[in-house]
């Protein structure tokens, strides 16, 4: 709900677009897409938000997608699966680069599932560490119990033991100044690489129905 919403953005959480109604938007028309992600944005922004920042749906993006994402006012995107996860893509780099190559495509480790571990959470961290630092963008979407129903799928969960016993061993581990980790939003993470040529918030705008 709105109320919701608030309550996470109050605690300093970032409120960010995903479209109106999670469709794939390589498939569709290119002004759909392009009323996805811009009426998300704008009705985000008259409830009081500033989103600055977006996720793809399915993490499914092309070139014509990341240029609307960008004409919409959004500074960064946000896929999946291009950063070392617990049991894929294990060639891959271990964090994303600061500054990133493509910020309309920012790389990110698979979203957490339930079969992850506290020891692997904590690895995305630590290895990206010891690898020369970097970005690591984590997706939780879903914090639930019990697993492996329909509200809480196993896929796309994290229990909220496993989710507290991270979030609390990453502010001890974050805490210590010799670890270099800082724990920051999407935008806040933006701000630090871009510095002063950050840019300057743009407005909303609304894709008009087709007639």
């Amino acid at each position: 709900t709105r109320a919701n919403l608030n309550t996470i953005a109050a605690k300093g959480n970032e409120i960010g677009g995903h479209t109106v109604t999670h469709q794939d938007l390589v498939v569709m028309d290119p002004t759909e897409a392009k009323r996805q992600i811009c009426n998300d944005r704008a009705m985000l922004e008259s409830w009081g938000f500033s989103p600055r920042s977006f996720a793809y749906p399915f993490a499914d993006a092309d070139a014509s997608v990341e240029a609307i994402a960008a004409a919409c006012g959004y500074n960064t995107a946000r896929g999946l699966g291009d950063v070392r996860s617990p049991s894929s893509c294990s060639n891959c780099q271990v964090a994303e680069n600061m500054p990133p190559a493509d910020p309309f495509y920012l790389k990110a480790p698979d979203q957490v599932a339930a079969n992850w571990t506290l020891a692997q959470l904590k690895a995305l961290v630590t290895r990206a560490q010891n690898g020369g630092g970097g970005w690591v963008i984590l997706t939780f979407h879903h914090i639930c119990a019990p697993v492996g129903t329909a509200a809480c799928p196993a896929d796309t969960s994290i229990t909220p033991t496993t989710y507290n016993a991270f979030v609390s061993w990453l502010a001890t581990f974050s805490a210590l100044p010799t670890n270099k980790t800082t724990v920051k939003t999407i935008d806040g993470t933006v701000r630090q690489y871009k510095g002063n040529a950050y840019p300057a918030y743009v407005p909303a705008t609304t894709v008009p129905a087709p007639a």
